[in-house]
């Protein structure tokens, strides 16, 4: 392709919004980046101070923006453990260690580490419902309503 790549650092960035700003290293002016132009290998979402390299582009009405953005050497980016601008935790009210179902901080929802989804974690217990857990003692092999630790 030609285009060359520009490095900088992320001024903040909303999760919730899928957007924010980038500052290049050279001093020119802050940019416009979508999480659409984010390259990842979980979900799309940039810490803020995070090193960032990106290609410059122009968007209609002349204005520039930072696409292809990856981490430094073309590496996926790192992204955020915490929710960081979201305006608040998950989607159907908290669930798990890190938000919710929809909204959360954007790591995996099984062991909270970045870079992967849920669905391809390698914690086990597969993903979707298809792992025997307990929700009362998080044991394997029972479900909650069969506990022999449970209150109920």
């Amino acid at each position: 392709m030609g285009e060359s790549r520009v490095t900088g650092k992320v001024k903040w960035f909303t999760d919730q919004r899928g957007f924010g700003f980038i500052t290049p290293d050279d001093g020119g002016e802050e940019l416009f980046v979508h999480q659409s132009s984010i390259r990842s290998d979980g979900f799309r979402i940039l810490a803020d101070g995070e090193e960032v390299e990106f290609v410059i582009d122009s968007s209609e009405g002349g204005r520039t923006k930072a696409v292809d953005v990856t981490g430094p050497n073309g590496n996926p980016v790192r992204g955020t453990t915490r929710s960081g601008r979201s305006g608040g935790g998950g989607g159907f009210g908290g669930r798990g260690r890190r938000g919710g179902y929809g909204g959360g901080g954007g790591g995996c929802f099984k062991c909270g580490e970045m870079g992967h989804m849920a669905r391809d974690c390698g914690q086990g217990g597969g993903g979707g419902g298809s792992g025997l857990s307990c929700y009362n003692c998080g044991g394997s092999g029972h479900f909650a309503r069969d506990c022999a630790n449970s209150d109920r």
